[in-house]
């Protein structure tokens, strides 16, 4: 963890989601108060005395911890749009028609298009430099991608709502309830991308920039979102003829993707 702050200080957004695996770790284990804070002291100790020293080196040198902070004004980046509307925050959907740089027009269209694709170009920004991919095959993947997206979000909801009963003691007759933690984990995917997502917005309403939300952001939740869509899948029926209907789906999705960036 202390590592990973020297490296980038995106990994602060793992404090929450950490700090809540332990402790809930260790109220299901009904460990005591002492050990409570014994382990969480070492991991901040241990932490902080291996990236502390930077960002106190940042505070003498700049007044700011965060460099960042520091540096706008003068420095900022300025690209297109240049100001922000609510519909940025509510529209989606023309990732769809125009997946090339949709993400101009919406956060969610942003997200899903660097999620699912290269809708960005890998950044160029002039088209006849842009990236050898077969876009015509990204244009269909992109809908496939429906489909593990939803899976997603049921794992998340489904996560969501077992944490709900248990918090109110409220009978869980679902098989994810039977282990506790499984459902930890999923707690934990879902924090983890939660906290992602709205400092990727965060960003994104105070710099209006479209490179200010990329999914790219959050590649190390990649596991995350493993976790959450194989909860998704759980919620299918025991059907041979639908598990064969969702298992072609995701092989058709996955040759395509593969296609799609297959440079021969």
């Amino acid at each position: 963890l202390g590592m990973g702050m020297l490296t980038k200080i995106t990994t602060v957004l793992w404090l929450g989601p950490i700090l809540f695996v332990v402790v809930v770790c260790f109220h299901q284990e009904r460990a005591g108060v002492i050990r409570w804070a014994k382990s969480i002291a070492v991991i901040a100790g241990i932490s902080l005395s291996i990236c502390s020293w930077f960002y106190v080196r940042n505070w003498i040198k700049s007044g700011s911890a965060f460099l960042p902070e520091a540096q706008k004004g003068a420095n900022a980046l300025v690209q297109d749009p240049g100001f922000r509307t609510p519909h940025q925050f509510l529209e989606f959907g023309r990732v769809f028609a125009r997946p090339i740089y949709s993400g101009m027009n919406s956060l969610w269209d942003a997200l899903y298009g660097t999620l699912w694709a290269d809708g960005f170009m890998s950044g160029v920004a002039i088209f006849e430099y842009r990236p050898p991919w077969n876009y015509r095959l990204m244009s269909c993947g992109l809908w496939l991608s429906v489909f593990p997206m939803l899976a997603i979000l049921a794992g998340a909801g489904r996560c969501i709502l077992l944490t709900v009963q248990q918090i109110f003691n409220v009978p869980m007759n679902e098989p994810g309830s039977r282990n506790p933690r499984q459902l930890v984990i999923g707690q934990f995917a879902v924090l983890a991308i939660g906290g992602f997502v709205g400092a990727i917005a965060l960003e994104y309403l105070k710099n209006p920039i479209y490179g200010a939300a990329k999914a790219s952001y959050m590649l190390g939740l990649i596991p995350c979102f493993a976790v959450l869509g194989a909860m998704g899948f759980e919620i299918l029926p025991n059907q041979k003829i639908v598990r064969a209907l969702a298992a072609g789906v995701l092989s058709c999705w996955g040759v395509i993707v593969f296609m799609t960036y297959w440079i021969v």
